[in-house]
């Protein structure tokens, strides 16, 4: 999906307005033709994150003011990439391994069997001629989807890497839970350690959403006159921002909200609430907390008019770096508005 984007902060809203992409908004067939493309293209919105506790030793975020726009949704819907995953281990300390050694995973049991792994029946071959190829098959066992009771009840929670003789145990999502899965074994050819150092991630503070959204409106030039806009790519954005990263799902909901989709965070919304975990109350979308507002969003898509208008309509007008208004042109990058793929690079027809 394309996306328009305004690039001068200079020119109100609803002054530019495209009117010669199909189909016409106010004019289109309802029945026959699809959701018209015809828009006004408006500054981007941001309006600052203002909070009355700055959250952080065991204080919550609690928003002071409204917030529509990029730095709002930054609050709300990215953490502070502090958080970690936890690890433990299994070990293999001699060979051959005996037949009926055990081992467990989150209480799911493993049984060594001195034949070739069967998926599916959570076994492993005990066979192996040295501690290497013991791991080898006892992490193909944790990570046979077909395992556990049901199957995939331990692939879904952890993945195993082994390297010599060790399995290295990751939990699969980030967080202080991933402590609490159990790991044991029942061999003297096995040893084991716990999961541990699991970590939560914790909520932006205002300076650090505040910062973030500037960030990318700082890849944008919004409001530069002197500088050419560049991409807005999953890379370009996370190695702009301050604080955190983005998910190549979120990628959309920025380019969204710098496109002209409207991010809404109530008054009073509670971030952190427990001062140490990254968490939003009310949730974001739910009743009362902060999202999309419904009808926001002008989805573009191609056809002949949005090429048409970027090489000789209207388009190509406020693209030019030389675009002027209010008397003030570029210099030499002046053009009020850019145009961009989905994925964040340039738009060319």
């Amino acid at each position: 999906m394309p996306y328009i984007i305004m690039k001068r902060s200079d020119v109100p809203a609803g002054v530019l307005q495209i009117l010669d992409m199909d189909p016409n908004t106010s004019l289109r067939n309802l029945t026959l033709e699809p959701v018209g493309q015809t828009k006004y293209v408006d500054p981007v919105q941001n309006d600052p994150v203002v909070v009355m506790q700055p959250g952080g030793g065991g204080t919550p975020i609690i928003m002071r003011r409204e917030a529509r726009g990029l730095a709002g949704w930054f609050a709300t819907n990215v953490n502070d990439g502090g958080g970690a995953a936890a690890v433990g281990d299994i070990t293999a300390i001699a060979f051959p391994a005996m037949p009926g050694d055990t081992f467990t995973v989150d209480g799911q049991l493993y049984t060594g069997a001195a034949v070739p792994r069967t998926p599916g029946s959570n076994d492993w071959d005990t066979s192996g001629g040295s501690v290497a190829a013991i791991a080898t098959e006892i992490a193909a066992a944790i990570n046979d989807p077909l395992n556990g009771t049901p199957p995939g009840t331990v692939t879904g929670l952890v993945t195993a890497a082994p390297v010599a003789g060790v399995v290295t145990i990751t939990a699969n999502v980030v967080g202080t839970a991933g402590n609490s899965i159990a790991i044991a074994q029942t061999s003297a050819s096995l040893t084991s350690t716990p999961m541990a150092g699991g970590a939560d991630a914790d909520s932006l503070t205002a300076v650090e959403a505040n910062a973030n959204a500037s960030d990318v409106l700082g890849l944008l030039a919004f409001g530069d006159l002197t500088s050419a806009a560049g991409v807005l790519t999953l890379g370009a954005i996370n190695g702009a921002l301050t604080t955190g990263a983005i998910t190549a799902v979120q990628l959309d909901d920025v380019l969204d909200i710098l496109a002209g989709r409207q991010y809404f965070v109530p008054n009073n919304t509670q971030i952190d609430s427990d001062g140490t975990t990254f968490d939003v109350q009310p949730p974001v979308g739910t009743a009362g907390g902060p999202g999309f507002i419904v009808g926001t969003l002008r989805a573009l898509f191609l056809n002949d008019g949005l090429p048409l208008s970027f090489a000789q309509g209207e388009l190509l007008g406020f693209t030019d770096n030389g675009f002027v208004y209010g008397g003030v042109a570029g210099n030499p990058n002046g053009e009020a508005v850019v145009v961009y793929n989905d994925d964040g690079t340039f738009f060319t027809p």
